[in-house]
């Protein structure tokens, strides 16, 4: 169960960072300027999700590929405290 959870978060966060992300922002202008089915693509939450969550689950029993899901989940686990911080710091400040 613990496992499952951690793949599921590696997806969201993985398509968060890339579909969202300030640093993703230049490829993401640059795929789409080059082709629009891939700018739909890289621009669309579902639509990169599904690939994501495909491509972990297919390489997920590689050791790289596990800390890349690690990784990104806690990078949306990060963020979402983050928003939820923000709030009671602003309504505390």
């Amino acid at each position: 169960m613990l496992e499952y959870l951690i793949f599921i978060l590696g997806v969201v966060g993985c398509t968060f960072i890339v579909t969202q992300s300030y640093i993703f922002y230049g490829i993401r202008n640059y795929v789409s300027k080059k082709s629009d089915k891939l700018g739909k693509l890289i621009n669309c939450p579902m639509c990169f999700g599904f690939w994501v969550s495909l491509f972990f689950f297919i390489t997920y029993s590689n050791f790289f590929v596990y800390l890349l899901v690690v990784s990104c989940g806690s990078s949306f686990i990060c963020y979402a405290s983050y928003l939820m911080l923000r709030r009671l710091m602003d309504k505390y400040d």
